[in-house]
């Protein structure tokens, strides 16, 4: 986005634009007025659709609270791939941390500026 600006500026604008939409369908769509009479009397949703939400639902929180056994499972094969994918720029470091087991090459030093 530094080097190409009007980049950012059109994947903001599409972003918002989108976000816009969406809200426009979903009050259209689950908000607006019943049209045909037959529907309503439906129900939201039955006991057999609620007993399956239910328990994704709680699956979604605990992940998102709790997304240790998850991570921990996927960490091998990202480690692998990562290896294959960029060797050149990845160091092997002394696993300091569980998260971090690779860091990207440092840096290069800067240039020293030139005075007049």
């Amino acid at each position: 986005f530094q080097s190409r600006p009007i980049f950012a500026i059109i994947s903001t604008s599409a972003v918002i634009l989108a976000a816009g939409y969406l809200l426009w369908l979903v009050k259209r769509v689950f908000f607006g007025p019943i049209t045909n009479s037959e529907n309503a009397s439906l129900r939201d949703l039955s006991f057999r659709e609620l007993a399956t939400l239910i328990p994704l639902i709680a699956l979604i929180f605990w992940i998102g609270v709790y997304p240790r056994p998850i991570l921990d499972r996927i960490n091998p094969a990202l480690d692998a791939w990562l290896k294959q994918v960029r060797p050149a720029q990845l160091i092997e470091q002394p696993q300091t941390d569980e998260t971090a087991p690779f860091v990207l090459a440092p840096a290069p030093p800067p240039v020293p500026e030139v005075t007049p």
